[in-house]
This record gives structure tokens, sequence and C-alpha cells, in this order.
């Protein structure tokens, strides 16, 4: 299972469903946006990348404790 299979929450307070496997990862918001593609890879930390189709492509890196994703857009999704 990869690292960010699971439910994050966004600051907008909105669920983000992550499900994937083999570093392949599908990105579907609770309110319908998406589904976007990515990949994940561990170097130091665990980082995923994301082509947000209806933006642009966002890299995030998950914190030590694991229970947040830290976007280069400056937002934050936290493991719900």
């Amino acid at each position: 299972m990869d690292f960010f299979n699971g439910v994050w929450i966004d600051e907008a307070k909105v669920e983000i469903k992550v499900s994937g496997s083999n570093n392949h990862l599908e990105v579907k918001y609770s309110n319908g946006r998406g589904p976007f593609h990515g990949l994940s890879i561990q170097l130091a930390q665990a980082v995923i990348n994301v082509d947000f189709t209806d933006d642009k492509p966002f890299t995030g890196v998950a914190s030590v404790s694991g229970d947040l994703i830290y976007w280069a857009n400056g937002t934050t999704w936290r493991r719900k």
C-alpha cells in the first residue's frame, strides 16, 4: 500500500481520497473534483506529484510524522 493512500482533509475542510498501488495514484475530492492522477516516490521523505488537470501539476511532501502533506502551492492537507 502506498504511503499516501487514505482520506485527507484540505484547508477548506474538503475530504480528498487518495488511492492506488505501485506508486501510481488517483486523487478524488468529495465535492466531485477529479479524479486526478499522480505518482509517489520515497526519498528522505515521501513525495507526491499530482497533475491537477483543472489547475496544474503540484508536488507535495509528507511531514516526518506522516499526518500532513505540504504542497508546493503553499497549501496543506492533513490525514483524516
